[in-house]
């Protein structure tokens, strides 16, 4: 596999707090890759200074080949970057139709000409409705287009902000505690949406607490604590490392079956 995204000696500071203290992180790409830490070990920042929330002091982003680091975010979605939030995001008074919608409008480079000419607009109108009911039937959705957001389930919300997130196809989506939240029943749902996506070419990043779902969907693990990187490997050996039991699973963890 290529490296797509690689994230090298990344120093993030709010004031006197150093959130990132020269981590890395290395995604190949086609894999699932796992993000995973204590509370506070810089998981989101790291995912904020990728997609350019948070702006690096030093250190390097480079993704498809192009250093990044210095983009705004606008520009690094338009590359294919893609994102989901921690907290449920949505916009409740619109639908749920008009919610995924929003998730196109960074990528829409031609926003301006299709405005100018109505014809190209119209069919572009056709085209972005088309792209997020394909979305929404990932999510289990479509039934659902209508509805205004806010009158979703919680489950339904965290679906919807992942349609959101999807439906530009991004070449790499990163994903912060997509499982949060959400029942059994959910939470396998969630991981068959990820793995169908990167089968349908995308490479993703997953932040997330839930250990089961972690060791069971991803190919690789890459582990912060402190700000700084002291484990990549696959989920059986990160289950193994002793600074990853020192640092986050506790001695009495027991290993998970990967895959």
């Amino acid at each position: 596999m290529s490296v797509l995204l690689e994230v090298q000696d990344l120093f993030v500071t709010y004031g006197s707090f150093k959130a990132l203290s020269g981590a890395s992180l290395r995604v190949e790409k086609g894999e699932i890759h796992g993000l995973i830490g204590p509370n506070g070990s810089g998981k989101t920042t790291m995912l904020n200074a990728v997609c350019g929330f948070a702006r690096a002091r030093t250190g390097s982003i480079a993704f498809a080949d192009a250093r990044i680091e210095r983009l705004p975010v606008h520009r690094r979605a338009a590359m294919g970057l893609g994102r989901s939030f921690q907290g449920i995001a949505v916009f409740p008074e619109l639908s749920v139709m008009e919610n995924v919608l929003v998730g196109l409008h960074l990528h829409d480079s031609q926003s301006f000409l299709r405005s100018c000419v109505p014809f190209l607009g119209q069919a572009a109108e056709l085209e972005n409705q088309a792209r997020a009911l394909a979305a929404l039937k990932w999510t289990g959705l479509e039934g659902s287009t209508a509805m205004p957001a806010g009158t979703l389930s919680f489950g339904g919300q965290r679906m919807l902000d992942l349609a959101r997130a999807m439906v530009a196809a991004p070449s790499l989506l990163l994903l912060d505690e997509p499982a949060a939240g959400l029942n059994p029943n959910e939470v396998a749902q969630l991981a068959g949406i990820v793995r169908e996506f990167r089968a349908r070419g995308s490479t993703v990043v997953v932040v997330e607490h839930h250990l089961k779902f972690v060791m069971g969907l991803c190919d690789r693990i890459t582990v912060l604590n402190f700000g700084q990187t002291i484990a990549a490997d696959t989920p059986d050996k990160v289950q193994k490392n002793p600074a990853v039991i020192e640092a986050y699973l506790g001695p009495d963890h027991v290993s998970i079956d990967a895959h």
